[in-house]
């Protein structure tokens, strides 16, 4: 999911948070499904001084119910810095709704925020860890490990993914610096698969 951007505070929200769409394309291109929740669309008025629950500033909509209801085993989110009031509120809620599970589900952030404040946003955000730069083949790489050791702590798979950060077993932090892209992988990632992805321009720019 995506937080809260300028122009949704500004409630005119006119792009598509398109490299979560390009992280859905790649990810179930690969097998491996994915839902994106753009709370910008769905976003209240936070400027409101008598809005103080937290589930209307966190709107989830039907995808509150699924995480309620065990649904996902990763849910990720696109944090920005100039929002962190807001986008740490939306994670503390989810980590509330995470703690009533009873069975795992991690929570993971990326954007360009997380990835040059990690530690804030780990430490601040109650992240399991942080995805750096274009995460697609992070990603992918962190959801199949996961898939094979559900149960194991992060830190004993998470050492073979590049383009991660994450906590040790003593706590410090690990940085595994972003796998640098071949010129086929650059066309792959920046071209051909964003071509391919289906973008829903729709719910932006249609009637309503």
């Amino acid at each position: 999911l995506t937080g809260y951007h300028d122009t949704a505070i500004l409630y005119s929200v006119v792009s598509p948070p398109i490299g979560l769409f390009r992280l859905q394309h790649y990810l179930e291109k690969r097998g491996t499904s994915c839902d994106v929740l753009d709370l910008g669309l769905t976003a209240p008025d936070i400027n409101d001084e008598n809005n103080e629950n937290i589930d209307t500033i966190a709107n989830f909509g039907e995808y509150g119910k699924l995480i309620d209801q065990g649904y996902y085993d990763i849910i990720g989110m696109s944090v920005d810095q100039e929002n962190m009031s807001y986008n740490l509120e939306i994670l503390w809620n989810l980590r509330l709704k995470i703690k009533k599970l009873k069975k795992r589900c991690i929570l993971l952030a990326g954007g360009q925020a997380a990835t040059h404040n990690y530690k804030q946003w780990i430490i601040e955000g109650s992240l399991d860890a942080i995805l750096l730069g274009f995460a697609e083949n992070s990603l992918l790489n962190f959801c199949q490990e996961f898939a094979r050791k559900p149960e194991a702590p992060i830190y004993t798979f998470a050492r073979n993914i590049s383009g991660i950060v994450y906590q040790d077993e003593q706590g410090k932090f690990v940085r595994n610096p972003s796998h640098i892209l071949t010129e086929e992988e650059f066309r792959e990632l920046n071209f051909t698969e964003p071509m391919e992805t289906d973008i829903p321009y729709y719910k932006y720019w249609g009637n309503k």
